[in-house]
């Protein structure tokens, strides 16, 4: 992935006015925060890809981490 930052869930109003990306990968430890965080994205006209089950399931289905 060439871009991936962190935006703790406080600050996420600012990345909405300063964003200028192509896609937006969202995941949390299980999942739950992501969903939100996708719906304010998909709220203003961001297409993000959520991973289903966080971090958590990604690992369980051993998928790369670094």
């Amino acid at each position: 992935m060439p871009f991936i930052t962190l935006f703790p869930f406080p600050i996420f109003s600012i990345f909405l006015k300063i964003a200028e990306v192509r896609k937006i990968i969202v995941y949390c430890r299980s999942g739950h925060r992501s969903v939100k965080a996708s719906r304010i994205l998909e709220e203003n006209g961001f297409h993000p890809i959520n991973i289903n089950g966080g971090i958590k399931e990604w690992k369980r289905n051993n998928l790369p981490v670094e």
